[in-house]
């Protein structure tokens, strides 16, 4: 058993949500993918929708979609939304030995070492990596690359550690 967290503004959601949701818990064999709505995203211009009706909009496009649930934690949070502070939560609700995923998308990887405390995120959780049909690759920083360089795994080995983990 293993949870996927799918981070996002969702402003608004769209099919690149849901489906990277789908194929993320079928890949990765994971229990459910919880769509994370983001309140107040620290690295991207602030929604133009506001977080209810985010929300609202998650529940609609979700009500079908068989282990895809909501996490509505950052939205009733004030200040920035930080992955870290999230992660930090969940960690303490499932306990250290239950496999946590995170799932970003490539692009994140360009501006991972701007996140807050962001070496400490894989501590807390497994990261999966999606690839965009729409971004073509852009450059990593040095430091993400030797970071996360001992720490790719295949991605049928990633739930086999609770965190720390890249594929």
């Amino acid at each position: 058993m293993a949870i996927g967290i799918l981070g996002g503004t969702f402003n608004p959601v769209h099919i690149g949500h849901l489906r990277g949701a789908i194929e993320a818990r079928e890949q990765l064999h994971l229990t459910e993918v919880r769509l994370l709505p983001a309140a107040e995203p620290p690295l991207k211009d602030a929604p133009t929708v506001s977080a209810a009706h985010r929300a609202a909009m998650l529940d609609v496009a979700t009500a079908d979609i068989n282990g895809v649930e909501i996490d509505r934690r950052e939205l009733s949070r004030s200040g920035p939304s930080y992955t870290v502070d999230t992660l930090a939560e969940l960690r303490a609700e499932l306990g250290a030995d239950y496999p946590l995923v995170f799932i970003v998308g490539a692009d994140s990887l360009t501006t991972l070492h701007r996140w807050h405390a962001w070496e400490r995120v894989f501590d807390l959780a497994n990261i999966a990596v999606m690839a965009r049909p729409d971004n073509p690759e852009t450059k990593i920083d040095a430091s993400v690359v030797n970071f996360i360089a001992s720490r790719t795994v295949a991605g049928d080995d990633l739930l086999s550690q609770p965190s720390g983990a890249l594929c």
